[in-house]
C-alpha cells in the first residue's frame, strides 16, 4: 500500500495499511536492499501476525479466519496469543506461547513498532 501510495503521491488515511512500508526504491532504482526481514499480515477477522526467523506469533487466539474456531478468549493461565516454530511444526501444530516468553515479547514488541513505524511513514507521505 505504502509503495503503491509512494509511486502515485496518494496519501494513506491514517486507519489504513499500518504496517505498510514503501519499497518503491527497490523497484525504481532496482536496489537489492531488503527493506525489512519480516513479514506481518491481518487474518479475516483482524488477527495481525508476523514472521520472523523461522517464528509465527499471532496477537490473538483462534484461526482468524474462517476455520473454526476463528476467534477465542484466553482462558485463565492459558496463552494470550500464539506462537509457532515454522521449521519444526510447519502446519502450526503446537502452541509455544508460554514456552518462549522471551521470544513471545521480541516478536509482539516489533509488531507493536511496525505498526506505529507504518503509520509515522504514512502520515509523512506526499
Amino acid at each position: 500500500m505504502a509503495t503503491f501510495s509512494e509511486m502515485t503521491g496518494q496519501a494513506i488515511k491514517s486507519n489504513s495499511g499500518e504496517d505498510s512500508f514503501s519499497f518503491y526504491k527497490v523497484l525504481s532504482e532496482r536496489s537489492v536492499a531488503p527493506v525489512r526481514d519480516q513479514i506481518i499480515y491481518i487474518s479475516s477477522r483482524n488477527l495481525l501476525c508476523i514472521k520472523k526467523d523461522g517464528w509465527k506469533y499471532v496477537d490473538g487466539l483462534g484461526s482468524g479466519g474462517f476455520t473454526e474456531p476463528s476467534l477465542l478468549k484466553p482462558v485463565k493461565g492459558g496463552p494470550l496469543g500464539q506462537l509457532y516454530n515454522l521449521k519444526n511444526d510447519p502446519l502450526e501444530k503446537n502452541n509455544l506461547y508460554l514456552q518462549y516468553p522471551e521470544r513471545v515479547k521480541e516478536l509482539s514488541t516489533l509488531l507493536t513498532e511496525l505498526k506505529m513505524k507504518g503509520s509515522s511513514n504514512k502520515r509523512s507521505t506526499h
